[in-house]
């Protein structure tokens, strides 16, 4: 079973990604999602995917994510900023990592998934 991390899940090449890995559960696994802010869309992901870890662009919103596992009994770890997405794109089980992220926020956590010897398509 492959396992990816998707850095941008929120949008729409992260969106279209996964679309094709729910048809694929048997052969692909999600191990890491990164979004910016949208933590709504983020929460559904998690039960969907259930993933062993997310990161999204600040503290706060890590927070309140971390709240919402513990209380819905979900064991995702949570991780935030750029170290948050160098996290993500290096988890040791991982063989591909996508970066759809805008801009150079990215650009540390792609370098980080190279270094590791990820794909990155």
């Amino acid at each position: 079973m492959k396992k990816i991390t998707i850095l941008g899940s929120s949008g729409s090449i992260g969106a279209q990604i996964l679309d094709i890995v729910s048809k694929m559960k048997n052969y692909v696994r999600v191990e890491g999602l990164a979004v910016g802010s949208n933590i709504k869309l983020l929460k559904s992901q998690i039960k969907k995917f259930r993933p062993l870890a997310v990161s999204v662009g600040n503290q706060s919103d890590a927070q309140i994510l971390k709240q919402w596992c513990k209380s819905n009994d979900v064991k995702t770890n949570i991780y935030s900023g750029e170290e948050g997405l160098e996290k993500l794109a290096t988890l040791p089980d991982v063989s591909m990592v996508f970066a759809s992220v805008v801009g150079s926020v990215g650009l540390r956590s792609v370098i980080a998934a190279i270094k590791a010897k990820k794909d990155v398509p």
